[in-house]
């Protein structure tokens, strides 16, 4: 059964990279879209979730289990490797 949730899959993107420090011109390279089609994605994602900043759209989805802390890298911290073939 799959989860419901008020945003679109491209929207929780856009959140997670903002939520990981991108700016909207880096997020739009990794998507594949405009810096301001990611502004955009995002000022949706805000005004579904009620929203008043995009720190708050942010806390908000992690409160719904919409994006989870492992989603988000800690600072300075890097990734743990792949061993084999893990996806």
């Amino acid at each position: 059964m799959t989860q419901w949730s008020p945003l679109t899959p491209r929207q929780l993107e856009a959140l997670r990279y903002h939520a990981q420090g991108l700016t909207a011109e880096a997020a739009g390279r990794r998507m594949g879209i405009s810096m301001s089609s990611v502004n955009q994605l995002i000022a949706t994602a805000k005004r579904h979730l009620s929203a008043k900043s995009i720190t708050h759209a942010v806390a908000i989805a992690m409160a719904l289990r919409l994006i989870h802390p492992w989603d988000i890298p800690i600072p300075g911290e890097r990734p743990p490797r792949r061993r084999g073939n893990e996806r």
